[in-house]
C-alpha cells in the first residue's frame, strides 16, 4: 500500500512538472507599458533585439535556437509588450520573464516539430531526387544524344513541379547541358 502511494505520488509531481507553464501575460507587466517604434524589414532577430534594448533599455535574451530566424516589425507608437508579443508568435515562441529582463525561446515542442518537419522534408526531397536520377537514368539507357552541339550556351531548366520525373528527364534529356554535365 506505501509503494502504491509512492508511485502515485512520483507519476503526480512528474505529470506537473511535465506540463507546460502558461506564458507570462506580457500585457499585465508594468515594465512592458513603455511605447516603442520599430521600423525593421527582415532583420535576424537578435539585431531586433539589440533595436529594442536601445529604445528602452531592457535586458532581452533569446536561445541561440533563434539566432537565425527574420523578422519584419512595423510598429509606431505600440506598447512593447504587443511588440514582444507579435515576436514570439511570429517565431512560435514564448517570453520568459527572468526577473532582470525577458527571454524568449522556443518550447521544446516546438523544437520536436521543427526537427521532424526537416526530417520529413528532408526524406521527400530525396524521394523526388531518386526518382528523378531514376527516370533520367531510364531515359538515357534508351535513348542517344540527338547530336546537338554541346558547346552551344544552354540554359539548365529546374524541374516543374508539375511534371512527373520520367516527363522532367525526356525534357532534361533533349537539353545538352545535360549532357554537357554528364
Amino acid at each position: 500500500m506505501v509503494s502504491l502511494k509512492i508511485g502515485l505520488a512520483a507519476m503526480a509531481l512528474l505529470s506537473a512538472s511535465a506540463r507546460a507553464q502558461e506564458p507570462p501575460d506580457l500585457s499585465k507587466d508594468p515594465r512592458l507599458q513603455v511605447r516603442v517604434d520599430v521600423h525593421v524589414k527582415r532583420i535576424l532577430l537578435p539585431a531586433l533585439i539589440t533595436a529594442l534594448h536601445n529604445q528602452v533599455h531592457q535586458r532581452f535574451l533569446m536561445s541561440a535556437d533563434l539566432d537565425e530566424r527574420m523578422v519584419c516589425v512595423f510598429a509606431d507608437q505600440q506598447p512593447l509588450w504587443l511588440v514582444m508579443q507579435g515576436v514570439a508568435q511570429v517565431v512560435f515562441g514564448e517570453w520568459e520573464d527572468v526577473g532582470t529582463g525577458w527571454r524568449l525561446n522556443l518550447p521544446r515542442k516546438v523544437q520536436t516539430a521543427l526537427v521532424a518537419y526537416a526530417a520529413d522534408e528532408a526524406a521527400v526531397l530525396r524521394q523526388e531526387v531518386g526518382e528523378r536520377a531514376n527516370a533520367l537514368a531510364r531515359i538515357a539507357s534508351t535513348q542517344k544524344w540527338s547530336g546537338l552541339n554541346p558547346d552551344a550556351p544552354v540554359k539548365i531548366e529546374e524541374p516543374d513541379l508539375r511534371e512527373t520525373p520520367d516527363q522532367w528527364a525526356k525534357r532534361m534529356v533533349r537539353d545538352p547541358a545535360y549532357y554537357i554535365a554528364g
